[in-house]
C-alpha cells in the first residue's frame, strides 16, 4: 500500500479535483486504488463524483464506529471512495490514529489522501503518515507562497515530495514558469493542469472530467500524472487529440 497525499498551501487551488481525476486515471490503468476525504472539516471528494449520501463514512472509521472497509463505496469508474460526511464541523486527529485506520486498505495498491488545504492541526496528520506527498498550486505569487509553506512542513516531518502540480493554467505572460516554481520550491513540477471550462462543467456536474471529457487537454494531462505516479505508460494517441478537436469530446 503507497499513500499518496496530495496537499495545498491554501484552499481553492483544485487539490480534489486532482485527487479525483487521478484517482479515476490510476484505476482506468488497472491499479487497485482508492480515494480518501481527510478533510474533516470541509470535505468535497464525494461531491465531485456526484455522492451526497453515505453509509458509513471516514469519520465513522476514525470514531471506531465502523471497520473502514465498510466506508468504501465503489463508483461506476472502478475506483473506491471512503468519503467524509458533509454534515462534520470539527473533529481532531492524529496521524498516529488516522495510520491505524489506513491500515485496514491493505489491499489497495495506492491510496490518495485528500488533506485540509493549508499547514495547520487538520492538515499535519496527511504529511505525517504519506509515503510522499504532492503539492498543489497555481501559477500566481500568493499560492507560490503558501505552497512554499506545505514545502516546508514536509521537510520538517520528513516525508518526500514526490513533485508540485501547477493547476489552473492559463499560458498567460504573467503567469510564473515552470523553471520559477520548481526554483521556489526546490522540487521539480510533475504536471501542468490546464484552465479549462470542461474541468468546471465536470465539478457541476460531479462526474471527473477524465470521464466525462476523457479527450480534453486537462484529461490527458490528470492521466499523464497518473502514469507519472504508476509508473505505467501513457501517451494520448493521436485519434484521441483529433477526436477532441473534431468535437467528440463528451462521454455519454
Amino acid at each position: 500500500m503507497r499513500i499518496i497525499g496530495v496537499v495545498s498551501g491554501k484552499g481553492g487551488v483544485g487539490k480534489t479535483t486532482t485527487v479525483s481525476n487521478v484517482g479515476v486515471a490510476l484505476a482506468q490503468f488497472g491499479r487497485k486504488v482508492v480515494v480518501v476525504d481527510s478533510n474533516l472539516t470541509t470535505p468535497n471528494l464525494g461531491l465531485h463524483f456526484g455522492m451526497y449520501h453515505y453509509s458509513a463514512t471516514f469519520l465513522d472509521a476514525l470514531q471506531n464506529k465502523v471497520p473502514v472497509t465498510h466506508a468504501v463505496h465503489t463508483h461506476p469508474s472502478g475506483v473506491r471512495i471512503v468519503p467524509t460526511s458533509l454534515s462534520t464541523y470539527s473533529y481532531s486527529v492524529g496521524g498516529k490514529e488516522m495510520k491505524e485506520t489506513l491500515q485496514g486498505l491493505g489491499e489497495y495498491e495506492y491510496v490518495i489522501m485528500d488533506s485540509a488545504p493549508g499547514v495547520e492541526r487538520e492538515a499535519v496528520p496527511v504529511f505525517e503518515i504519506s509515503d510522499e506527498i504532492i503539492v498543489v498550486t497555481n501559477p500566481e505569487v500568493p499560492a507560490l507562497t503558501d505552497a512554499l509553506k506545505s514545502m516546508k512542513l514536509a521537510e520538517s516531518i520528513g516525508v518526500p515530495v514526490l513533485g508540485v502540480e501547477i493547476n489552473r493554467a492559463r499560458r498567460e505572460k504573467y503567469e510564473l514558469s515552470i523553471t520559477e516554481v520548481e526554483s521556489v520550491c526546490d522540487a521539480p513540477v510533475v504536471a501542468v493542469i490546464p484552465e479549462r471550462k470542461e474541468v468546471r462543467r465536470s465539478i457541476a456536474i460531479g462526474r471527473p472530467v477524465v470521464l466525462n471529457d476523457p479527450f480534453s487537454p486537462a484529461s490527458i494531462e490528470f492521466k499523464k500524472l497518473a502514469a507519472r505516479i504508476s509508473g505505467d505508460r501513457y501517451e494520448p494517441r493521436l485519434m484521441d487529440r483529433m477526436k477532441w478537436w473534431l468535437g467528440f469530446r463528451r462521454m455519454r
